[in-house]
């Protein structure tokens, strides 16, 4: 849905950094001529990353005390020009806290004029350590290990400093300080609210999910079919969830991405995404609210969207690197599905309303059916009060990032991002299974009686079922029999008629003959 948008432009500097702290890195470096880098610099496809510099740990907060721990195990660098390479330095490695990134990483761009791409390699920085180190005794493994001496977030690069190409490969691993005081957690510190914001998201939604299933299996008689839609999107969050905490638990631990969870985790978040949006959809159509069932013609074409969305929302879930072209060629056509599905939610909402206001106001009153439709135009009325936050709620979360949440220099609190999101998730779905829940069968029975002329009904204790969604259509014409069956069966059909008099007339008219 819409909110999955929301989620990655809020919250795209929190999943941007849900890399492996401790990460393992093969960088390759191919040496550009000016010639071809300026000939590059006239095409067009958005800014590009000079060749020389590549960045291994990005944006990683650390507080004061945390530790960094570099380990370079190969190197191997290809002369670009007839030169010796005896007293170059090919590559170097530097760490820059979020003041000194922020310059940086505008200046490492192409589109950006700079005297010399070498000049990245002396930009001011926290820590700056060359590969392969002065000392010549020194032999492969090349360990470092740095302590932070300033709370900041910290971004880890990789540069070249030569007309060369080079290829080098290693290990590189951030930690901070856990709650014991040692060096244990490897979260970033904009990461630490995670893992208790999703273990209470995970009791209120399993609380939620144990509620629904009692309200459609033990406490209500008249459930509609939509009931077990939303209960499946329940059970899909929830799940979502928990692979999330599962996620966040094992990074904090081990300090390395499990490739499983972060694929299992991105498939949840999509298909309860396109759960919440099948509730959606099925309730602007009035499926089973208003009609018992859907046409040929909208099942087949909803089961065709659902079909493309899903495949599309899976593959972008399962698409790494998640930078690549690829990967953003499945987000977009996941965003376009979306945007095309939510227009169609809205037109849908306001025919359905359009129609219940048309019964309301024009249709004769009657005493079963018409306090049930009131009933059915307030909810659809609500539900679309409730998509409409939902459809601007994105606009709010972003202004309400850049201004309050995250503004410069306060990248600590970028898990409030995700808090917002969750919560406003969480708003959606609680008034979304308000809008569709179970009707009290009872409910439907006092306003019935209280609306039925018969004043000898009101008493009764006795539940009335719901007339049906869709009532059988009255045969055109009626079949004639002339047994003296028939003659009984019209007199019992149409009780208002007065046969006495009807014969009386006739007899008086032969009289006067």
């Amino acid at each position: 849905m819409r909110l999955a948008w929301c989620s990655a432009l809020c919250c795209g500097a929190v999943a941007y950094c849900v890399r492996a702290v401790e990460t393992a890195f093969d960088l390759r470096f191919v040496y550009e001529d000016p010639a071809s880098l300026l000939a590059r610099q006239t095409t067009v496809g958005g800014p590009h990353v000079r060749w020389n510099t590549q960045s291994v740990i990005p944006a990683f907060g650390m507080e004061q005390g945390a530790r960094l721990e570099l380990q370079v195990t190969g190197l191997h660098v290809v002369a670009a020009k007839e030169t010796t390479l005896t007293s170059a330095v090919p590559a170097v490695f530097t760490l820059y806290d979020s003041d000194q990134w922020r310059a940086y990483a505008v200046i490492k761009l192409r589109e950006v004029h700079i005297r010399s791409d070498f000049l990245l390699c002396h930009y001011p920085a926290a820590m700056r350590v060359a590969v392969p180190p002065p000392d010549p005794q020194a032999t492969l493994p090349w360990t470092l290990k740095f302590d932070i001496r300033k709370a900041s977030q910290y971004t880890l690069q990789a540069q070249v400093c030569g007309d060369v190409s080079v290829n080098v490969t290693g290990r590189a691993s951030m930690v901070n300080l856990g709650h014991d005081g040692v060096l244990s957690e490897h979260l970033g510190v904009q990461e630490l609210g995670l893992r208790p914001l999703y273990k209470v998201l995970f009791v209120v939604y399993l609380a939620a999910m144990v509620l629904w299933i009692l309200e459609c299996y033990f406490w209500r008689r008249n459930v509609s079919k939509i009931c077990y839609v939303f209960q499946a999107a329940l059970q899909s969050k929830t799940l979502s969830v928990a692979l999330k905490i599962a996620f966040y638990s094992e990074r904090s631990v081990r300090g390395e991405v499990n490739v499983f969870l972060d694929i299992a985790q991105d498939i949840g978040e999509s298909v309860t995404s396109a759960a919440l949006l099948g509730v959606s959809v099925l309730g602007s159509l009035g499926w089973s609210i208003t009609r018992a069932r859907l046409s040929r013609k909208e099942t087949l074409s909803l089961l065709l969207l659902a079909v493309i969305y899903l495949v599309v929302s899976v593959s972008k879930a399962m698409c790494r690197p998640t930078d690549a072209p690829k990967c953003r060629g499945f987000l977009l056509s996941e965003y376009a599905l979306q945007s095309m599905m939510m227009l169609g939610v809205i037109v849908a909402l306001n025919f359905t309303i359009a129609q219940l206001k048309l019964a309301v106001n024009y249709e004769r009153w009657n005493c079963f059916v018409t306090p049930l439709t009131y009933m059915k135009l307030e909810q659809f009325q609500r539900f679309r009060f409730v998509f409409l936050g939902y459809l601007l709620m994105p606009t709010f979360l972003l202004l309400l990032d850049l201004v309050v949440v995250t503004p410069p220099g306060y990248w600590r609190y970028a898990w409030v991002n995700t808090l917002l999101t969750e919560v406003t998730t969480l708003v959606v779905v609680i008034n979304t299974g308000l809008v569709v829940r179970p009707v009290d069968l009872y409910t439907y029975s006092r306003i019935a009686r209280n609306t039925s002329p018969d004043a000898n009904n009101r008493a009764s204790t006795d539940p009335i079922d719901p007339p049906p969604l869709e009532a059988p259509q009255p045969p055109a014409r009626t079949p004639t029999n002339p047994t003296g069956s028939s003659a009984a069966s019209t007199s019992a059909e149409y009780p208002s008629v007065n046969t006495d008099n009807v014969v009386g007339g006739l007899a008086a008219i032969e009289s006067n003959r």
